[in-house]
């Protein structure tokens, strides 16, 4: 099998001095926004700075972040400010009446230059830092601090904008393509969590398989903390082994509409039950109007709408819930699936991208576009216990045989050294 297909496992590669190591991080948003990449972004940097305290880690950072992420500060792990930030989103296309009343007496050359002007994403300029790195690390897919005589890694977390673009604005998904297209062009490798991300990203970029590595996202099995877990999960209004969970921003491809109507579905067929919904997670702009769906429903005391919650708040309503549901259209990896098995939390989650592949038969899956499928899913996982214990069960399973962080880390951090030392 080739470094592509299974990722790399071993290897010595001969460096002979520091590695320095520059990490883009400007696009990292306080908060949720950035959903699970921000969060298994940063527990690799902090993993691999604690490996390698003869590395060092220049972090690339922004007004928005900067002391956000003071945190991951450590003797080999410095922050650098740049100018520059997230990358913006045009909320509205440019729709100018007299643009419009222009557009159709231009000739085609001028229309397409000004189309390309008005529909050019927003670019991020050069950054010149104070001292050079061995290697570049782009774990947010965009290579915008690129230069040729550094070799550049870049991971790309999925490819979504190209296979629900009804998801995206126009803007939006000619960034994020030019991020894709630079990326491809300018790394030295791709690096991606499953094979079903590896082999969209081979089709869609036209590029060698052997520059695509797949290193899987591994999580150590946590135990279980008895505590006052129970106690801080009556604080969202549930008691512990009452409801389901759902740990997702508000975005689109979540699914949550179909959920609901799902869930409405198994409270009418089940009146009595005294399971609830709880939904975790940024509500973005969404929030308002999923509280309406929600009274329109009836199902305004049955669901909570908690927002974002801490890391700490999370787990433990993880831990503490009857199952975690994930109806999600589309996935890269699914993190909060990995986070739910390594809990041992039974899984109920949707049949398609890479989720069959992350849970392996660890999960009830079900098609995500079925809310009558899923309303009787959700009846079976709630009813049936020997069927939630098979489904922590084997999601424990799972997660032991992914294997733990330490040889992610040990994959990344082969990986560097090969590129670096090939540079050298």
């Amino acid at each position: 099998m080739t470094h592509g297909e299974m990722g790399m496992t071993e290897g010595h590669f001969s460096f002979d001095r520091s590695l320095r190591l520059g990490v883009d991080l400007t696009p990292v948003l306080p908060g949720g926004e950035n959903g699970g990449a921000r969060v298994w972004v940063l527990e690799l940097v902090r993993a691999l700075a604690r490996k390698r305290p003869d590395w060092h880690f220049q972090l690339l950072t922004c007004s928005l972040n900067h002391e956000f992420l003071s945190p991951l500060d450590r003797p080999n792990v410095s922050r650098a400010l740049t100018d520059q930030g997230p990358v913006p989103k045009r909320e509205k296309e440019v729709n100018w009446p007299h643009l419009r009343r222009l557009w159709g007496v231009l000739p085609r050359s001028p229309r397409v230059r000004l189309k390309k002007i008005l529909n050019a994403p927003f670019r991020h300029q050069p950054l010149h830092p104070s001292r050079k790195w061995d290697l570049l690390f782009c774990p947010f897919t965009a290579p915008f601090f690129w230069e040729p005589s550094t070799p550049c890694v870049c991971l790309v977390h999925d490819l979504q904008y190209r296979d629900y673009p009804e998801f995206f604005s126009r803007q939006d998904r000619a960034s994020r393509d030019t991020h894709f297209r630079e990326a491809c062009d300018r790394s030295a490798r791709l690096v991606v969590a499953s094979n079903f991300v590896r082999d969209s990203v081979i089709r869609a970029g036209g590029i060698d398989p052997e520059k695509v590595l797949r290193i899987p996202i591994r999580r150590d099995q946590r135990s279980r903390q008895n505590g006052n877990g129970a106690e801080r999960v009556r604080r969202f209004g549930v008691s512990p082994g009452s409801y389901l969970i759902y740990p997702a921003n508000l975005w689109p491809h979540k699914n949550h509409r179909m959920l609901l109507t799902a869930f409405g579905i198994f409270q009418a067929r089940n009146p009595g039950n005294q399971i609830h919904l709880v939904l975790t997670g940024n509500t973005l702009e969404r929030g308002e109007a999923l509280r309406e769906e929600l009274l329109a429903l009836g199902l305004g005391s049955k669901v909570s709408l908690t927002g974002y919650v801490s890391d700490g708040d999370l787990i433990n309503l993880l831990q503490n819930a009857l199952a975690m549901v994930f109806p999600s259209l589309y996935e890269g990896f699914g993190i909060p699936l990995l986070e739910a098995m390594s809990l041992a939390v039974p899984v109920l989650a949707g049949n398609r991208t890479a989720i069959p592949e992350t849970c392996d038969g660890a999960a009830l899956l079900v098609d995500p576009r079925g809310p009558f499928d899923w309303a009787a899913a959700i009846a079976r996982v709630v009813s049936d216990g020997e069927l939630r214990a098979r489904l922590s069960e084997a999601g424990r399973i799972r997660v032991e045989r992914l294997g733990g962080a330490a040889s992610m880390i040990s994959e990344f951090e082969s990986l560097f050294l090969e590129l670096a030392a090939r540079a050298n």
